[in-house]
């Protein structure tokens, strides 16, 4: 925590928002030296934005150099070395810094924007006891960096979470100022870090995402039918314990969870219909082998004429006569 940088942001009046919530929150992590090794997901809860808000007005801060990242991080779980030029140059709040007042605003306070920014700015320049006196409104607008409009909703919203006290009201005459009171967010009943990452506890009676299966289902090793004439199929079923379904425990038991099925491989009737031929048959140990139809010699048909024979071919020397 460096003194010297926070009363540097507090006196400088050309930051916006973004960029003195980004400066204050780097300051909070700063040695005497003004050098600071924040981690990106801390730096960014206290300055109250998320982490891709709070790079981007970082490296705004190093474009008008204000702010020097000398070694940047270069994997998971490593921090940037960064060091706040705007700490060596001033200029500088006239006044006492509430370092402890401070450093708890930025870790537990919820509030976010510019009511963030308001309740940083007054518990910096508190003093020892929480207390805000001889402090006109256009200096809190100056040290905060808003205007009056701005200061006056933040204000309002602060005084109702409770998380600034107007002590003493200034309106009773001319040059009376308000005394206000920071009080320390880690006193309030269930105080938690700004940055804690815990998970919100479902609602009594909600569905659970993910249901714990319990024991196997112990059931009977024969379910006996109510009655002898409604007996149907798949009632004298021998269950095993190995092979029931598991229930989830998020609905009850329905009717045929306990059931598996049967080895046999034959139909079972049902008992509604009688049964039916082809029901008991059995299938062959070896396939028929389909009869061959006798051959018979293929005749001609008389219809058909005879194939013309062609003359034989003369002798060669030609054909001699005969005498």
């Amino acid at each position: 925590m460096s003194r010297q940088a926070i009363a540097a942001v507090i006196a400088r009046p050309d930051l916006a928002s973004g960029e003195r919530l980004v400066a204050l929150s780097l300051a909070s992590f700063a040695d005497r030296e003004n050098r600071a090794w924040p981690g990106a997901p801390a730096a960014a809860a206290r300055a109250g934005l998320r982490r891709s808000r709070y790079q981007e007005a970082r490296e705004e801060l190093v474009r008008r150099g204000l702010v020097a990242v000398e070694e940047r991080a270069t994997g998971r779980g490593r921090a940037s070395t960064i060091t706040l030029t705007f700490a060596d140059t001033g200029p500088w709040w006239d006044g006492g810094i509430n370092v402890e007042l401070f450093e708890a605003v930025l870790g537990y306070s919820h509030a976010a924007g510019p009511a963030r920014l308001l309740l940083a700015t007054m518990a910096a320049i508190a003093g020892e006891d929480g207390m805000v006196r001889d402090v006109s409104t256009e200096q809190l607008c100056g040290a905060a960096g808003m205007t009056d409009r701005t200061y006056r909703r933040a204000r309002q919203a602060l005084l109702a979470s409770g998380e600034l006290v107007l002590e003493t009201s200034g309106l009773g005459g001319r040059g009376l100022r308000n005394v206000w009171s920071v009080p320390d967010p880690r006193l309030r009943d269930g105080a938690e870090p700004s940055r804690a990452t815990k998970r919100v506890p479902p609602p009594p009676g909600a569905r659970p995402l993910i249901a714990a299966t319990g024991p196997s289902i112990t059931v009977s090793a024969r379910l006996e039918p109510p009655d002898a004439d409604a007996k149907k199929g798949g009632t004298d079923r021998t269950v095993s314990a190995e092979n029931c379904p598991v229930g989830t425990g998020v609905f009850d038991l329905k009717g045929g969870t306990d059931r598996t099925v049967s080895a046999e491989k034959c139909p079972v009737g049902t008992g509604v219909s009688a049964e039916k031929g082809g029901q008991d048959r059995t299938l062959f140990d070896e396939p028929r082998q389909k009869p061959r139809r006798p051959t018979r010699a293929r005749e001609r048909n008389p219809r058909t004429p005879e194939p013309k024979k062609s003359p034989p071919a003369p002798l060669k020397g030609g054909a001699c006569s005969a005498r």
